[in-house]
């Protein structure tokens, strides 16, 4: 009870220094701080899925991956392959000696993870208190349903580096701010996709903490002169906090 009440007084003062314009918003307030209070999960499970599609909307690949993640006796995150499947064939121990095979953007090293890559400003949350100063809140719409919820939709602007602008839009339950969903994309997208968005559904975990429940892909590019289409999916569960 200590630790979750230190918490609140730590979110409280963070909150106390956001900028104005967004304090003129209580409900990112308060969305911010949810994500704060739950600094330091890791799921325990990941299932993902990632389809590619051609030009004419057929499927071309298809894989199913399923990772699971603990902490070990030093205090570390260690993570293993359960499960592999590339079109329906068990490729478990072939995707163990290289875990990023099956689910890379348009091809192999079009999205690799990293500062460098075009797709980093994507792991960057607009909730994050340190992201603060880079976001601006440019339109609130009225309330609807959602997922059997009331929320508000909040239309953003997330400055992650300077040529990189991520824009979205983020539905917060309409009385307690919680985050429901988060729609975002980025600009400039590179040059070899087209179209790129990304759908975050957020959910509370049995001890009240805000988790990302699933992620959703989806985009079109070109690689190598052909039109590819991609579609995923990830399935998180498990949560557990670092120690």
């Amino acid at each position: 009870m200590a630790r979750l009440t230190t918490t609140r007084i730590s979110v409280t003062l963070v909150l106390m220094f956001l900028p104005a314009f967004l304090l003129a918003h209580p409900l990112w307030g308060e969305a911010v701080g949810a994500l704060q209070e739950s600094e330091g999960l890791v799921p325990g499970s990941m299932s993902m899925r990632f389809d590619q599609y051609n030009g004419r909307g057929d499927l071309i690949s298809s894989d199913e991956t399923l990772v699971r993640l603990w902490i070990d006796a030093n205090g570390e995150v260690q993570s293993t392959i359960v499960l592999a499947r590339s079109n329906g064939e068990d490729v478990t121990e072939q995707r163990r000696g290289d875990p990023g095979a099956g689910s890379r953007m348009f091809g192999p090293g079009a999205g690799d993870d990293g500062d460098g890559s075009p797709f980093a400003s994507l792991q960057r949350s607009p909730f994050a208190v340190e992201e603060q100063p880079r976001v601006t809140i440019i339109a609130v719409g009225p309330a609807q349903s959602l997922d059997g919820r009331t929320v508000l939709p909040l239309e953003f602007e997330h400055r992650t580096a300077p040529d990189v602008l991520s824009r979205g839009t983020a539905w917060l339950d309409a009385e307690s701010g919680t985050p429901v969903r988060l729609e975002s994309t980025f600009e400039p997208l590179p040059r070899f996709v087209s179209t790129l968005r990304m759908v975050q559904h957020y959910a509370r975990d049995n001890d009240g903490n805000l988790i990302v429940e699933r992620l959703e892909f989806s985009g079109d590019g070109r690689f190598l002169l052909f039109r590819r289409r991609l579609e995923s999916v990830l399935f998180f569960s498990e949560y557990f906090r670092l120690p």
